[in-house]
């Protein structure tokens, strides 16, 4: 889980904004608050926060910045390339580093990572361990510039070869440490996938990988269905139909092959028309087309090419699948969804919001991180005060985060869409 995040100078965030994932003293929806630690004494986690905000306010550059420092922890960039993006508007903000500090929970402990970075290099970087929120953290590492200072994760062997050395001060030393020990120390592995894979990001026009799952006989193949039949969408149910390699370009076949691993399967839009590739155990691949089947006047079925269907089906499409894993008991993923309401109606975002909401408990390690423009999710009967934020541009463009908990006045009853409307909790146009 997430649970508090810190930026300085990315993007239009010239100062630090902090983002906390931790409960606030209110008690609405208290049940769905996970519990973390001692029950005497738990550390309480919001399973969800929605960010609101003018165009160009910050919400976008707030789900980038993790973005971005997920691609540096898997090293997405090419070599030597560190796409880090200080404030412009001020010479002194330009030439300084970025730094994020990113407090998440891996297996019921805390860690602490925080990095300063420049587009030339890491120039301080360190991670902490915290066994429960009261004890003192403990150093598993401290890098200063290219140079380990300390280390205290990794097998004995690894932590003297750390100790002391200098590494490629445009690699990270969590994941040289990935990498280098892999199998010496259970917590280094427990980190990098959590950043790898627990870290779900989702752009306005990303196309989630999940879809697949509608080709086989599967619990997010029946939802969806179930999904498509609420919604109203006219689609009985979705197909897939074989389609021969030989229709591919070869780039697409190579690319694809070099992304899949035996067994599993991805999703490609080629030219509209949706496809699922997979690679069985001898690495052969196969490729099948997705298809929207509809029942025709005379009760007969007719197949559709996905780029028949309208932007909010497919987009609805590409959202089922998160949500079908978010709410499995067992999942501890943390999607971040930059404009979840992008081409869905109101109705169809709520009910996924609400759907969401109704597996979360004090034992789900689920969360919900999303960007929306749609006001009538601001609501205390959806979400709690200290789960809605507002991001807002003061005029020499820098950006701020704040969450409405933080504003004094707002109650329960407290109908905050009017309050937000009047611009009296900003991240609303100045000049409208």
């Amino acid at each position: 889980m997430l649970l508090n995040y810190e930026i300085t100078n990315w993007s239009c965030f010239r100062r630090k904004a902090e983002f906390t994932m931790e409960a606030g003293p209110e008690r609405n929806a208290d049940a769905t608050v996970a519990r973390i630690g001692a029950p005497s004494r738990p550390l309480k986690v919001l399973p969800l926060a929605a960010i609101y905000g003018n165009n160009a306010s910050g919400k976008t550059q707030f789900i980038e910045s993790l973005s971005f420092l997920q691609g540096f922890v898997t090293e997405r960039f090419n070599s030597g390339n560190i796409p880090v993006y200080p404030f412009l508007l001020d010479e002194a903000s330009a030439k300084s580093p970025t730094r994020f500090l990113l407090q998440f929970i891996v297996n019921e402990s805390i860690y602490e990572f925080d990095v300063s970075v420049t587009s030339k290099g890491v120039e301080n970087e360190s991670l902490y361990l915290y066994n429960t929120r009261t004890t003192a953290k403990t150093s598993m590492f401290v890098r200063h510039g290219a140079k380990v200072v300390e280390c205290n994760w990794g097998s004995p062997a690894f932590q003297e070869y750390a100790r002391g050395r200098e590494f490629d001060p445009a690699r990270l030393f969590l994941t040289l440490s990935a990498v280098l020990d892999d199998k010496g120390d259970q917590r280094i592995s427990d980190v990098y996938r959590w950043f790898a894979n627990t870290l779900c990001i989702i752009s306005p026009t990303a196309h989630y990988h999940g879809m697949e799952d509608y080709c086989a006989a599967t619990d997010v193949r029946t939802r969806a269905q179930n999904y498509l039949a609420r919604f109203d969408t006219g689609i009985n149910r979705l197909e897939a139909k074989e389609v021969p390699l030989s229709v591919f370009p070869n780039t697409t076949l190579d690319e694809v092959a070099k992304t899949l691993k035996p067994g599993e399967s991805v999703r490609r839009v080629l030219g509209d028309e949706v496809y699922v590739f997979t690679q069985d155990s001898s690495g052969q691949l196969a490729a099948k087309q997705l298809f929207a089947v509809h029942g025709t006047s005379s009760g007969k079925s007719m197949p559709f090419p996905m780029y028949f269907e309208s932007d909010g089906t497919r987009r609805m499409l590409d959202l089922i699948p998160a949500i079908c894993k978010l709410t499995r008991p067992d999942n501890q993923s943390v999607f971040l969804i930059d404009e979840i309401d992008r081409n869905l109606h109101h109705l169809v975002t709520r009910t996924l919001l609400e759907d969401f909401l109704y597996g979360c408990s004090h034992a789900t390690r689920t969360q919900l991180i999303f960007t929306t423009h749609d006001l009538l999710l601001m609501d205390q009967d959806l979400c709690r005060r200290d789960e809605m934020w507002v991001a807002d541009k003061a005029p020499d463009g820098s950006s701020s985060l704040a969450d409405f908990a933080s504003f004094k006045g707002l109650r329960r009853d407290t109908r905050i869409i009017d309050l937000y409307l009047e611009n009296r909790l900003g991240g609303v146009p100045r000049h409208i």
